[in-house]
């Protein structure tokens, strides 16, 4: 788009702002719902990682009894709760330019321009958030739990599964990071750089 052009749609919104009223508006329907749809998918997502795979794998590899297996749930419930908490203070952070967009009656050029280049750096963004709070949210608090778990003797494991399952979640977070990034990527017409506004 050209310079002139540019500036003659800025006129037009300034000419006539119950137009831009309304465009903003829809955006902000459309920005809700996002964000919405954007948190189930993180929700469920983790929990059928965490709980399903993980239960799965667990269950069917270890051979301890019913009381230690209801233990390490345990620490899998809490460590999945640690890492929702910790990875959507994360994403409110990275969705802050965005939503002051959306709740702003009327946007300045300043802050529309945050917003979509925002939304330009949500793939390496979403990687952060997989290799930071995701990865370390579930995997701290997991291998804290455990290590005092056989350490009390609440759980009758080799100690040394505790550094295999380390290795387990950043394999498989590295390529839960690797997935999220070229999903966001193969977003049709998804530029491969911001155009700056």
């Amino acid at each position: 788009m050209k310079l002139s052009s540019a500036l003659g749609a800025e006129d037009f919104f300034i000419k006539n702002p119950l137009v831009l009223k309304r465009i903003l508006s829809n955006c902000y329907t459309i920005g809700n719902k996002f964000l919405r749809d954007l948190i189930r998918n993180y929700i469920t997502g983790s929990g059928i990682a965490v709980v399903v795979v993980g239960g799965v794998i667990i269950s069917t590899t270890l051979t301890i009894s019913n009381v230690e297996m209801l233990r390490i749930f345990f620490i899998m419930i809490t460590s999945l709760c640690v890492m929702m908490l910790a990875e959507f203070t994360m994403f409110r952070r990275h969705m802050r330019p965005i939503r002051e967009m959306l709740e702003e009656e009327v946007p300045d050029r300043v802050t529309i321009r945050e917003a979509y280049l925002q939304t330009h750096r949500f793939p390496a963004l979403s990687v952060k958030r997989i290799l930071g709070p995701h990865f370390l949210g579930l995997s701290i608090p997991a291998m804290t739990m455990a290590s005092i778990g056989i350490a009390m003797g609440w759980l009758s494991l080799p100690a040394f599964y505790i550094g295999l399952a380390g290795i387990g979640a950043l394999l498989v977070a590295s390529m839960h990071a690797l997935l999220e990034f070229f999903r966001w990527r193969g977003v049709p017409g998804w530029p491969e750089r911001p155009r700056y506004p």
